[in-house]
């Protein structure tokens, strides 16, 4: 390549076959005449390139750098006589020469914020309205209109969600019953009264500690797998593909989770009533020396049919809401990996705030009547 510079008409000539080399040069000449002329000249730098006969990748790449590097310092570089192969290949990069430099995001006010939030609620509550008639027709509608539930798939997700999860469910809800045993015990040594440790255990378990710790645990093992799995569905396009072959994905994959876990929690919950009851049993027996027939006594006398109703009740609501939520964030996942990962936290922290104030609901209504 041949150059002829003319720093006073601010002019490149170019010629014969540009590559690596002679890009550089290219661009450390128009790098020099930039660097001097930014300030004192509103003329533009040409580059013509008329009696060039071949341009590679290379030599084009640092062309493109080079015009990049005039346009942020306010300097225009014109290119004349573009011709032939030449012609097309710049013509190819041209647009990526000529786009726009990115403006930085208008920062959003504070009132801004608010109705931004408020209208994305908004959003996602009318999304899980319409979600939730679409489970409730599927669930409780759609088998007494002759379209079979899926029962293997409604087995397996009890497998999954129920069976499986019976060993840590058992295991934190009898270590929960020695603590509350021993914090209990503790307080009501002073005043004589070991044996009514029994009756506090045997209620707390009954009416408020087996269902909000199973559905709590559930909610971090099952309620992630569920919108994890929706999540990473959605995102491979495969919901998609369900819909394109004609299956109803509530049909498909809501409802069976759904109607599993509603039939799992309260077996978990009765599971772990019996697990923190007989935790503050071995805490009554070889911590504080009370008789079992005793203790026996105590808990038989202290429990209510109506607070097993009770407790069972708070489950079946709890499932309700473990499996709607982690569908329903599942399904509205954004983005890739990182979207899957944001809406199985979100699930998961939903749940347990959805649980704790329907259980203060619960607990509110049961003290006022």
């Amino acid at each position: 390549m041949s150059t002829d510079i003319d720093l006073i008409q601010g002019r490149i000539s170019c010629a014969g076959s540009l590559s690596e080399p002679e890009g550089r040069a290219l661009f450390q000449t128009l790098e020099k005449w930039v660097q001097s002329h930014s300030s004192s000249s509103d003329r533009p730098m040409i580059v013509d390139l008329q009696q060039v006969t071949q341009i590679d990748s290379m030599a084009g790449a640092w062309l493109l750098r080079a015009m990049e590097l005039a346009k942020k310092s306010g300097v225009e570089v014109q290119l004349q006589g573009m011709q032939g192969q030449t012609g097309e290949f710049l013509n190819l990069i041209a647009p990526l020469i000529e786009r726009p430099v990115p403006q930085p995001a208008r920062p959003v006010g504070f009132f801004e914020q608010i109705g931004q939030t408020a209208m994305d609620g908004l959003t996602e509550f009318k999304e899980a309205i319409g979600l939730l008639i679409e489970v409730i027709y599927w669930t409780l509608l759609a088998p007494f209109e002759k379209k079979r539930p899926r029962w293997n798939a409604i087995l397996d997700e009890i497998f999954e969600m129920g069976v499986r999860a019976i060993p840590i469910v058992v295991l934190i809800n009898y270590l929960l019953g020695l603590i509350i045993s021993l914090m209990s015990a503790a307080q009501l040594r002073q005043f004589g009264a070991d044996r009514y440790v029994a009756d506090l255990v045997v209620i707390a378990f009954t009416r408020e500690l087996a269902p909000i710790m199973t559905a709590i645990v559930i909610a971090a093992r099952s309620g992630a797998a569920i919108a994890a799995e929706l999540a990473t569905m959605k995102v491979q396009e495969e919901v998609d593909a369900l819909k394109s072959m004609g299956f109803e994905v509530t049909h498909f994959l809501i409802s069976p989770k759904m109607t599993a876990l509603t039939i799992a929690l309260p077996c978990l919950t009765f599971l772990a009533m019996i697990a923190g009851v007989g935790g503050g049993a071995h805490v009554g027996k070889f911590l504080l020396d009370i008789n079992m027939s005793i203790w026996i006594e105590q808990t038989l006398g202290s429990f209510v049919i109506s607070d097993l109703f009770l407790g069972l009740s708070k489950s079946i609501l709890f499932a309700v809401i473990i499996a709607f939520v982690g569908c329903h964030n599942g399904l509205r996942v954004q983005g890739g990996a990182r979207g899957v990962g944001l809406s199985t936290t979100r699930a998961v922290v939903m749940d347990i705030l959805l649980i704790i104030c329907t259980d203060l609901v619960f607990t509110a209504f049961d003290y006022v009547m």
